[in-house]
């Protein structure tokens, strides 16, 4: 299945609105899906018709009580550090905005690759 264009096209926004044009953002094209390389790491995406978002993974189980939030999983079990964001849960632009920031922020404090 291929990843939805009108969610890569509002992360593309999304993101550029958050962290303005002094932050590289690197688009790579990544298990059928879209990823977003922030500062050389990887920060967030588009999985199917879904937001792929970094989180830290000792809040991942907290994360993961939020509304319409999943775990990733690529048939090898949870992905940790990794959660789905369901399309009912980004569908307002301000809720994207906070999942990206979540991720940008969090993949900003990574080592840089």
């Amino acid at each position: 299945m291929a990843y939805d264009d009108r969610l890569a096209a509002r992360l593309r926004a999304t993101t550029s609105e958050v962290l303005g044009t002094d932050v590289q953002v690197v688009e790579k094209q990544m298990f059928g899906g879209l990823a977003l390389m922030v500062e050389g790491t990887m920060a967030c995406g588009v999985y199917q018709d879904a937001f792929l978002v970094r989180v830290d993974p000792a809040t991942s189980a907290e994360v993961l009580t939020e509304p319409s939030v999943r775990p990733f999983d690529m048939g090898r079990g949870p992905s940790k550090g990794w959660v789905l964001v369901d399309p009912e849960g980004v569908a307002d632009d301000r809720e994207l905005r906070r999942w990206v920031q979540r991720s940008t922020s969090y993949a900003r404090t990574l080592p840089r690759k």
